[in-house]
Order: C-alpha cells, then sequence, then structure tokens
C-alpha cells in the first residue's frame, strides 16, 4: 500500500512535512482537534495535481534558488510528486510513482467526509 513505506509510498517524513506545510499555509492551526488536523491533510491528499504541480516550504534565507525555479527544476527532471523542503534542494515526495499520487489521492479522499 502507498502509506506502507514500500519504494512507491509516503513514508512518516513525508507526512511530517506534508503537516509543516500544511501549518506554514495556516491551513492547520494548535487549536485544531487531530481530526480537522487529519480532514485538512486529507483535502490536500485528494486532489492529486497538488503535488503534481509542486509545494514547497517557506525556503531559507540561503536557498540557492527562488522557490518557482526550484519547482521547474523538479517539474523538468520527471518528478511526479514535488514536496520541497525549506533548503529547496531535497524533494521529500521523490518516493511518489504518478500511480502513488492517483492510489494516495484515492485513498485520502476517501477519508474526507
Amino acid at each position: 500500500t502507498v502509506l506502507a513505506g514500500a519504494p512507491d509510498g509516503a513514508g512518516g517524513f513525508f507526512l511530517s512535512m506534508l503537516l509543516a506545510l500544511l501549518y506554514q499555509d495556516r491551513a492547520v492551526n494548535p487549536k485544531m482537534s487531530s481530526y480537522q488536523v487529519l480532514r485538512a491533510a486529507w483535502v490536500f491528499l485528494s486532489d492529486p495535481t497538488r503535488l503534481a504541480s509542486g509545494a514547497a516550504l517557506r525556503p531559507l534565507p540561503t536557498a540557492k534558488l527562488t522557490t518557482g525555479e526550484a519547482l521547474a527544476e523538479f517539474r523538468a527532471g520527471g518528478a511526479a510528486a514535488i514536496l520541497l523542503d525549506d533548503s529547496l534542494g531535497v524533494n521529500v515526495a521523490a518516493r511518489l510513482s504518478k500511480g502513488g499520487v492517483a492510489e494516495l489521492a484515492t485513498i485520502a479522499g476517501g477519508g474526507v467526509i
């Protein structure tokens, strides 16, 4: 399965970085219940175009590229899913294939009530 940490999967680090992104983008906050945070993650993941087009944490001042340049570089490299860390040099979603993104979107979409 996608979340089992298989070569084509999303592990705990990916999910932690996703929650950091959602917090950064103010989609989640400390006053939310765990169900509300989980639902926000499901909503994000249920749209496969969000990871395909790319997302990034707010870059560090030492980042060598702009966010747009980094996302374009990873897209040009054929990445199926892009979630960049704050250095803009590491794609923490690199283990997800196009099929893995679709499966994750299907699983997440089933959880959005």
